[in-house]
Order: C-alpha cells, then sequence, then structure tokens
C-alpha cells in the first residue's frame, strides 16, 4: 500500500526555465518501484508513463506492460496530471483516471514523488520511484533462438539478424534487417519491426515496435498488425524480454 499523501511533506524541486517539453526535462527517463519499471517521454506538448516492466503500486493488482499509465503536464513549480488506477477485483480490471502529481527531489534528481487521488475512493496515496540508469540499445541480443545486431545512431539505427531465429511458424533469414529504429530516446525507442502477413511466410509487413533497453534486457513490444501503436502486451501486442549476446 502506498504511503498517505498527508503529512509527507517532500520538497518540491523548481524547474529552471518554466515548463520544459522535451527529451532533456528532468523527468523524462526510466523509473522503478518495488521491482517495476516505467519510461517516461515526451508527447503531445507534455510527457506519458508507460509501464516497460509490470509494476504494483499496491498489494492487489499490477500494472501491465505497455500500460499508458500516466499523462504529465509540466508546470513552474513541478508536474500535474493523470494515473490511471486498477480496480481492486479478481481480474484488476482498468478502474478510473484520477489526478496526480509529480515532483523531483529537491536534493536528489534521481528520486521522483509521485501522488494520485483515486476517484472512486477519494483516498490519495503517494511513493517514491527511483531512476533507472540508461542502456544502451546497440548491440547484439538473443531473438527467438537467433540473434540480432544493432548499429547505428539515431535518428537511424538498423537490427539486422546475424543468427537464423527459429520462430515456430516464420523464422527471419540471417543478414535480414528486421527492426528500424528511427526515433525516441532516454530510454524509449521507437520504431517498427519486418513481420509477416497473416498466413504468410512471404508476404512481409511493417509492424510499429518499441523498444527498451535496460541494463542487460532490451524489452520490445510489437504490434500485431500494420498502422497501429503497440499497446499492453496480449492479444494485439506482442512482448519480448530480451538478453544481450556476446560478440
Amino acid at each position: 500500500m502506498l504511503r498517505s499523501l498527508l503529512g509527507l511533506g517532500f520538497a518540491v524541486a523548481a524547474l529552471a526555465g518554466g515548463a520544459p517539453t522535451s527529451a532533456s526535462d528532468p523527468i523524462v527517463g526510466l523509473w522503478s518501484y518495488r521491482g517495476g519499471t516505467l519510461t517516461v517521454a515526451a508527447a503531445d506538448g507534455g510527457f506519458t508513463g508507460t509501464v516497460v516492466k509490470p509494476l504494483a503500486f499496491s498489494a492487489s493488482c499490477t500494472h501491465p506492460a505497455g500500460e499508458r499509465m500516466w499523462t504529465i503536464t509540466p508546470g513552474a513549480d513541478g508536474y500535474a496530471g493523470t494515473h490511471r488506477f486498477l480496480k481492486a477485483d479478481s481480474a484488476c480490471s482498468l478502474g478510473g483516471v484520477g489526478k496526480a502529481t509529480w515532483a523531483i527531489d529537491a536534493t536528489d534528481p534521481n528520486l521522483l514523488h509521485f501522488c494520485a487521488t483515486d476517484p472512486a475512493s477519494g483516498a490519495s496515496n503517494c511513493s517514491a520511484l527511483t531512476r533507472t540508469p540508461l542502456g544502451s540499445l546497440a548491440g547484439y541480443w538473443f531473438y527467438s533462438g537467433g540473434v540480432v545486431h544493432v548499429i547505428g545512431n539515431l535518428p537511424r539505427l538498423l537490427g539486422t539478424i546475424v543468427v537464423r531465429t527459429r520462430f515456430a511458424v516464420c523464422p527471419h533469414a540471417r543478414g535480414e534487417v528486421v527492426w528500424e529504429v528511427t526515433g525516441g530516446g532516454s530510454g524509449l525507442y521507437t520504431g517498427t519491426n519486418l513481420g509477416f502477413a497473416p498466413k504468410s511466410c512471404t508476404a512481409r509487413e511493417k509492424h510499429r515496435a518499441d523498444f527498451v533497453p535496460l541494463e542487460t534486457k532490451l524489452y520490445v513490444r510489437i504490434a500485431r498488425r500494420p498502422g497501429v501503436d503497440p499497446g499492453v502486451c496480449g492479444p494485439t501486442t506482442d512482448c519480448y524480454a530480451l538478453r544481450r549476446a556476446g560478440t
């Protein structure tokens, strides 16, 4: 259970220069809490927080990977926005959207204070997340029995199959450029995965994908059909946690 908002009394760090909304903003990056991780990225004049590793703020329910949990707007004295709650039922189904605030700690820039009010109960709760060091997307990654080699720098990185994958239906051949990364940074990269059309191992489709390098793992979310963004891991989005391979 999160600590109560009452009596928290944390200091709010003032943001220099007003309310920046760029990738250099101090809230952008990877943040962890109790073994879970999310990424905060610039979007639509503000920021969004998307779960990378399943994350729980209570003992009863866990936010799944791929969930867009936060919408954040910067201000002169911190950040305000919304947090998506989960219902305390057996399915942990999506609950309401509650008002939330965030503040970088005044003395420790690697500490993020977060408070939200549950619209169902009116209860306000808080937690403190810690910044997670950014990983590197470049290098070799194990991928379904094969290996992908990622090289380059933004605005374009390419992931090429150097050891054939072993997908049960349609494997990727050695030498194939399977990933093209063209956007993002500060923990979250965006691009495409070269997949296969339904019921075909010859017709190809580019599916949108997100890439989050975290320590020695690469978290990848791939939409199952073209033209849509990857979402919560499940029927519409394939998710992988890849290990770094040797060279």
